[in-house]
Parts: structure tokens; sequence; C-alpha cells
């Protein structure tokens, strides 16, 4: 009787392990392979949108299914890809770096456009400003998107150092806005007399005649 309470126990156990396994996410249609997005300044208010058509792509051509999701912050999709709440992520390079020490994440692919895996991060003036070179923003106040954005905080601040300028001693007022286009919002609406933000970012407030 022991005997077989035992084999019954172990079997119920290989029935729970093997049902758990199941579920593990693989790619399949029942168990898509769970992608968290940060949130980014994109052609949408949504940018699981934006990015729907490249998985649906992988989709069509590969049959792996995924679930697509945004984080609410960069640090919120850290913690997702660390405490296994997702298989992949999309991180900007400064983000990445930050998972890669917390956990221990893999670089699976980088985007590429035109054969090109490179984007451009900027300080924005208005014209007639009288700031023509870095070295010029001495003594003046500059809006930045967030400390987790890599072209809108990291390398601005990277490229301020790199001309001689203190950030903390030598700006008259340093504005975290959160969010590419907050500051470069900021800057249009005289705020500050300068915004770090990525050009993509850029580009999409002139379109939009925010800028």
């Amino acid at each position: 009787m022991k005997i077989r309470s035992l084999i019954a126990a172990g079997m119920a156990c290989l029935t729970v392990s093997s049902a758990v396994l199941a579920e593990l996410p693989d790619g399949s249609k029942g168990n898509p392979l769970r992608v968290l997005m940060v949130p980014a300044d994109t052609g949408t208010n949504d940018i699981t949108q934006d990015y729907k058509p490249v998985f649906d792509g992988i989709t069509k051509n590969y049959g792996i299914h995924f679930d697509v999701k945004a984080g609410n912050s960069y640090a919120a999709v850290v913690e997702g890809m660390c405490n296994d709440q997702a298989d992949i992520a999309w991180f900007g390079a400064s983000t990445y770096g930050e998972a890669y020490n917390r956990c221990g994440v893999d670089l699976l692919a980088v985007d590429v456009k035109k054969g090109d895996s490179s984007y451009y991060s900027g300080i924005f003036v208005k014209k007639g400003s009288g700031i023509n070179e870095i070295s010029d923003l001495k003594g003046h106040s500059v809006a930045f998107g967030s400390t987790s954005f890599t072209s809108s905080f990291n390398f601005p601040v990277a490229m301020i150092i790199a001309a001689g300028i203190d950030p903390v001693k030598d700006l008259d007022k340093v504005i975290v806005a959160g969010s590419h286009s907050a500051s470069l919002a900021a800057l249009a609406e005289g705020k500050v007399d300068a915004a770090a933000a990525s050009y993509n970012s850029f580009g999409k407030a002139v379109k939009k005649g925010a800028i």
C-alpha cells in the first residue's frame, strides 16, 4: 500500500512537472515569448504598435509567437527581465548595461536601418540663442530626458563633460523632464536654453509641429 502510494505520489509529481514545462514560453501560439518594451517617444502613443510589424513579420516567416507589452518605466523593464517576467526586452544601450550588470542578460540583436545600427544624440538650442558650441552652454540651463536614457541623458552629459563643463557646477539649471519629447517641449516653451534628445525624437517633434 505504501509503495503504491509512493508511486502514485511520484506520478503526480511527474505530471505537475510536465504541466509546468508545457506552460513555459516557447514561442508557440499557446505559449508565446514574453516581450517587454521600454517606454519611448515613437510614432504613436503605444510603442507596441510601432514595433508590431516587426514581431508580426517574425511570426509570419518563422512561426515564433510573441506577447508584446510596454513597461511603465525603464527600471520596470529591467526588473521584469531580472525577475523572469519577460523572455526578451528592448533596451537602449545604457539600460542594457544596467540589466547586464544586474542579472547578466544576453545581447540577442540590435536595431538596424539601411545597414546601420547607430543612432544619434543631440543637444538642441533655439536659433539666435548665441549658443554655437557645447562649451557655450556654461551658465545656461539644459533639459534632459531621463537618467536611464542613452541619447537624452548619458551621451549629452558625456558631451558636456568632454567640452570642459561640469554639469553640476557650471550649468545654471538642469531639468530632468522624463522623456525626449518633454525635454524638447521645455526648450520650445522657453523653460531652458538647451534640450537633450535623440535625433529621432527631434524629427518627430518637428513633424508634429511641436518645434
